[in-house]
């Protein structure tokens, strides 16, 4: 089994112990994965509404979108889609 795994490295939701856990737990059942963490990126970083919505919630500190991260994550999908779907 694969996984791809895109994430902010900003994203305050998510603490270093629990992607730590995640990340031991992966590799203690050696699954095959790719971990990525996009600079700058918060939650919800693809999601070209998050802003919009981060302010209306007041929650701007925790999601926003982010088109580098947003335009890198959908390449590294479709390169991941090419390997597992070939």
């Amino acid at each position: 089994m694969k996984f791809l795994v895109c994430q902010g490295a900003v994203d305050p939701s998510i603490k270093q112990e629990q992607t730590d856990a995640f990340l031991k737990a992966l590799n203690d059942a050696k699954f095959d994965y790719k971990f990525v963490l996009y600079a700058g990126a918060k939650h919800a970083f693809s999601n070209p509404d998050a802003d919009a919505l981060a302010q209306a919630n007041h929650i701007e500190a925790v999601v926003g979108y982010n088109a580098d991260a947003d335009r890198r994550s959908w390449a590294d999908m479709r390169a991941f889609f090419g390997e597992i779907f070939q």
